[in-house]
């Protein structure tokens, strides 16, 4: 899945974080397949269903998102059982498909980047 333009493609990346005090956060990425550009949904301290679907939520309603008019596909790498419910939310505006080569391939190299890039600045 090739992206011609910013939007039309997007990743939903949730990634586990240990914090220095030691707990999980997960946090909620959606990286746009034509520009590489990220933006962040928001995080919380467990990966449910519940979670899962209200960070998709916040997407329809983020700035990165409502400032694009278009239809897109988004992208998701796990939790397939669950497309349905997000395909019905996203139905306006586009598609959803679980598609966990396309997020490795297209998504996870620039939240790596992006990771050791936050680590290095908070290291100073």
């Amino acid at each position: 899945m090739k992206a011609s333009k910013p939007r039309e493609v997007l990743y939903f990346v949730v990634t586990k974080v240990i914090t220095t005090q030691g707990e999980t956060v997960y946090f909620y990425l959606v990286v746009d397949g034509y520009s590489h550009y990220m933006f962040f949904l928001g995080n919380s301290a467990e990966l449910t269903d519940e979670a899962y679907v209200d960070h998709i939520k916040k997407l329809l309603v983020h700035k990165e998102f409502t400032s694009h008019s278009g239809n897109y596909t988004l992208v998701t790498y796990s939790r397939s059982y669950l497309v349905p419910v997000i395909s019905d939310l996203l139905s306006p505006w586009g598609a959803c498909v679980n598609n966990p080569g396309l997020v490795v391939q297209n998504a996870l190299p620039d939240l790596a980047a992006a990771l050791v890039s936050i680590r290095h600045s908070v290291a100073g």
